[in-house]
């Protein structure tokens, strides 16, 4: 089964005093590990890196089938 950003958006929300179930399909997921300081070159390195996978693959799959999840924002810990 393909999901559309459509199908995806409704588990990016968050609605006040609601509690919602949702099945949360198998979603594909790209990491980098590594260690340093946020203003570190390889830091700044790695975020180069996933933004160009993120939009790459976001382009081809909006080039094939004309719907593409949205970029979602890069998260670290």
């Amino acid at each position: 089964m393909t999901s559309t950003a459509a199908d995806l958006a409704a588990l990016h929300k968050v609605r006040k005093a609601s509690v919602d179930i949702v099945d949360v399909p198998e979603c594909g997921y790209v990491c980098i590990d590594g260690i340093g300081a946020p203003e570190g070159s390889e830091f700044a390195s790695a975020t180069r890196a996933l933004f160009a996978i993120n939009y790459g693959a976001h382009f081809i799959v909006k080039k094939q089938g004309g719907d593409a999840p949205k970029v979602m924002p890069l998260e670290a810990q």
